[in-house]
């Protein structure tokens, strides 16, 4: 009996084994995720949506690129003029900069991720266009929401959406679906990224601006520091000549730094002569020691101007960018309060030197301007190209660099936070979006807007609006841990619009239509001299010149349009159109005429007033721009054409958009 109950528990032993080993297969295969395979004959259905991933997500990314980590700049960011540079005159294009009032501030990871994500989401199916190009062969109908996840990888970019859709190929009774698409990005984001942060960090900790910009001063003849001379006669200087001066330094070195282990333009001379010069001291020049090579041309360049941060070997570009019109605030003491800067004299007191004067002066200087960065990775794209840009301060006080941190400020991703989504008040709020139907009948309830709950840190989505009780509404609670947020109304073909909750339970948010429209661009020219006058013609654009354009409107803080002509031929259908909205408004127009090499030729800078009715008979704008002749070279030249374009009234109203 003693045998027969050790092998019975010898077999149990084994069976219990043998079931924690299965259990452990079954549970490690069963967290495998067993990717889709899209049927062949539906394949053009999944490239076409993936090809329209594409374009969306590239626009995403490269505004990610051009705003500095951002593909919209956050609200406290955009509404304060001191924390972004602004590139234009008006404002209108910003760079936020990413060390502002002591504190480093810049995006997370997660918050471009969430940014890209957001994008797409909102803007894919104004790529996808009711799959009526595959309508010829295929039925495709949508059964769900878009949703997105965008990854930041080390060497790449992807964007993964999940979005179900039923396909049926025309002439068959089957149909099947598709729900995950993928699409990857070669563009080395997270690299550039984290250069820019390195870059930044470093500059915190030794100042390198500061200091080449302190060098470059000290080394101007134009430019007082400190001096002491035989003369009687007081010498004067007038602040705005130095400021002047050091625009032009500025403007002409800056391009010139170069980051150490980056991709940057090679130095005259090899390694091995720059260290053989760094290696004398001023102690072996005034013992006689010189070198007894011939110093190479951009030596100063080498030992003033070449930035190390620290970094391996990478085929990443870094370039720092200063424009005169970007400003700079500058103090200098002592002066006499309206820009005038002087030296003192004394006369000697002696009989000897009763002849005798010395010169003396001493200017401390606070100076603080912008700087764009600019990072660059060529191969992106298929060799493309892509820049990742991002401003900050270069900040001297009283002949100082002046750069403390006290902190670090990442935006991160507004959260569509689960718990505090889930947790609702008791109170039931009716919400109505309204405008111009389907129909064209004004201030009307309408369908299918998807409503959104933004409590400053995170954001809920509630639901749609749908047909209930003879009404196209959302009858929802809200979350109960936070009052008086704002409710998003978003629906394609339709502006987004917010409304902020009060008291009452029954809210209706007013959002405008939009009417899309092709355009085109005409120039005329514009003879700035014997006499200046306008011609009567209007041409087309020259091959070699393009216009940028930017709307926005008096009425709606949301409504943006960027577009470029002529298109680009691989652009979105979107890109190729404009928008309108559609009611009686005013918007405000700034076109700039442009060179291949990107030079401003001219434009069309003024505000444009619409009837409702304009628009509803209408299909095509065509904008108009001025040429301005003699073409701008230089700067004052320049400024002579932007200041008509800004100032001008005659052209503007006779270069109006026109309807048609």
């Amino acid at each position: 009996m003693r045998k027969k109950g050790q092998v019975t528990l010898f077999v149990i032993l084994g069976i219990m084994v043998l079931l924690s080993i299965s259990l452990f297969f079954y549970f490690r295969l069963s967290q495998i995720e067993v990717p889709e395979v899209t049927p062949p004959e539906y394949v053009p259905v999944q490239d076409y949506v993936e090809a329209c991933i594409y374009d969306t997500g590239e626009e995403a990314i490269r505004q990610i690129g051009l705003h500095g980590g951002y593909v919209e700049i956050p609200f406290q960011i955009d509404r304060d003029p001191s924390a972004y540079l602004g590139l234009d005159s008006q404002g209108l294009l910003k760079i936020p900069y990413w060390y502002h009032n002591m504190q480093n501030r810049y995006p997370s990871v997660s918050f471009m991720e969430s940014q890209i994500s957001d994008f797409v989401e909102q803007n894919l199916d104004r790529c996808l266009r009711d799959f009526e190009p595959m309508s010829e062969s295929f039925e495709v109908t949508p059964r769900g929401d878009i949703e997105v996840t965008t990854t930041i990888a080390e060497d790449d970019v992807v964007i993964e959406v999940d979005y179900i859709l039923n396909v049926r190929l025309l002439g068959e009774d089957t149909e099947s679906h598709i729900g995950r698409f993928s699409t990857d990005f070669n563009v080395r984001l997270k690299r550039l990224y984290d250069l820019a942060v390195r870059l930044l960090e470093k500059e915190n900790e030794q100042t390198f601006l500061e200091n080449a910009t302190l060098d470059l001063m000290a080394m101007d003849s134009q430019i007082p520091f400190t001096q002491m001379y035989i003369s009687c006669q007081r010498k004067n200087w007038f602040q705005q000549d130095i400021e002047e001066e050091i625009e032009t330094l500025l403007t002409y070195y800056t391009p010139r730094f170069r980051v150490k282990d980056t991709a940057h333009a090679p130095f005259a001379a090899d390694q091995e002569t720059y260290d053989y010069f760094g290696s004398f001291t001023l102690k072996d020049i005034y013992e006689g020691k010189r070198p007894d090579r011939e110093l190479p041309e951009d030596a100063y360049d080498y030992f003033h101007h070449f930035f190390d941060i620290g970094i391996d070997r990478t085929d990443l570009k870094a370039g720092f960018i200063y424009q005169p019109g970007w400003g700079m605030n500058l103090v200098v003491r002592p002066s006499d309060g309206g820009g005038l800067m002087y030296s003192d004299t004394a006369r000697g007191s002696t009989d000897y030197f009763r002849f005798f004067c010395l010169n003396i002066h001493h200017f401390t200087y606070d100076l603080s301007y912008p700087l764009m960065v600019v990072l660059k990775d060529e191969e992106a794209f298929g060799g493309q190209g892509y820049s990742f840009r991002f401003a900050m301060p270069v900040i001297i006080d009283h002949n100082q660099p002046d750069r403390k941190v006290v902190g670090t400020t990442l935006f991160e991703t507004p959260s569509e936070y689960i718990d505090f989504c889930g947790e609702k008040g008791d109170d039931i709020y009716d919400i109505r979006a309204l405008g111009v139907d389907e129909s064209g009948f004004a201030n009307m309830e309408i369908d299918d807007v998807n409503i959104s709950y933004d409590c400053y840190k995170f954001i809920c989505r509630l639901g749609s609006t749908t047909a209930e009780e003879g009404a196209y509404k959302l009858k929802t609670q809200l979350p109960e841990s936070c009052s008086h947020g704002y409710l998003l109304a978003e629906k394609q073909g339709y502006l987004s619009a917010r409304q902020q909750v009060l008291e009452e339970k029954q809210i209706f948010i007013p959002i405008q239509k939009l009417k899309e429209m092709d355009f085109e661009v005409l120039r005329r020219k514009y003879f700035g001299r014997d006499p200046p006058h306008l011609a009567s013609e209007d041409l087309p654009l020259d091959d070699q010149t393009s216009v940028m354009m930017i709307i926005y409107n008096y009425d709606e803080d949301s409504y943006y349009n960027f577009r470029e002509f002529p298109v680009a031929e691989d652009a979105t259908e979107d890109l190729s159109k404009v928008e309108l909205i559609e009611d009686t408004t005013k918007y405000e127009l700034n076109l700039m005429l442009l060179d291949e090499d990107g030079l401003i030729l001219g434009g069309y800078v003024g505000n444009w007033s619409v009837s409702w009715q304009e628009v509803a008979d209408s299909g095509k704008v065509t904008f108009r721009v001025v040429e301005y002749i003699p073409t701008p070279v230089t700067e004052e030249e320049t400024y002579d054409a932007l200041n008509y374009l800004q100032t001008d009234t005659e052209y503007q109203e006779q270069l109006r958009p026109v309807l048609s």
